[in-house]
């Protein structure tokens, strides 16, 4: 084996090199099994064998770590994570039910988020009736490993809601899976 990749290999098959997929076989009944690490599962005649990376190629494929956040169940029910908002600290509540990422104009005005300036003058329904409301652009949100640029929020006019709401304009752009009380959120490639 003289290359190694994701789902792939180079493989020396007597003076001819050849590429071989997961699961597809060459014409000399070569069929690639699986790669891991920096070896690969060949299948040849019956048999499957393990075959490292060969001195002709110096790389080798390392899979790419996703970033991510682990967020626990409180004592009260939610799921709470510090973060950040362009860079300024902040305390989450992820809120499936929200459909954007939704902060206080108090909040808005600690973080030095200029809504009325910026922002587009809208109404929402919250579970407190109708607000005012201002949509807007936050350039950074980051939880735990994962940062993402350019995330849809509204900014309330008020105290509510009183955690910064990670909704659903950032959660659906990571991966996110529960176990235990612990959501774990994933970066999506």
């Amino acid at each position: 084996m003289v290359g190694l990749f994701k789902n792939q290999v180079v493989v020396r098959f007597g003076s001819q090199l050849q590429t071989l997929k997961i699961g597809d076989a060459n014409e000399q009944g070569l069929r690639l099994v699986s790669v891991s690490g920096n070896e690969a599962h060949i299948e040849y005649q019956g048999q499957t064998r393990s075959y490292l990376l060969g001195r002709d190629y110096s790389g080798g494929y390392r899979e790419r770590t996703q970033a991510q956040a682990r967020i626990s169940l409180s004592r009260r029910g939610q799921y709470l994570t510090a973060g950040s908002i362009n860079g300024r600290p902040i305390e989450f509540l992820l809120d499936t039910g929200a459909n954007t990422m939704a902060l206080s104009s108090y909040h808005a005005n600690s973080l030095g988020i200029d809504y009325k300036w910026t922002g587009q003058p809208s109404i929402v329904v919250t579970a407190q009736g109708k607000a005012k409301a201002w949509q807007i652009t936050l350039e950074k949100v980051k939880v735990g490993e994962i940062q993402l640029s350019h995330v849809p929020a509204v900014v309330i006019e008020g105290g509510f809601p009183m955690h910064v709401l990670l909704g659903m304009s950032f959660l659906s752009r990571v991966q996110m899976t529960e176990s235990q009380g612990v959501i774990t959120l994933l970066q999506k490639f």
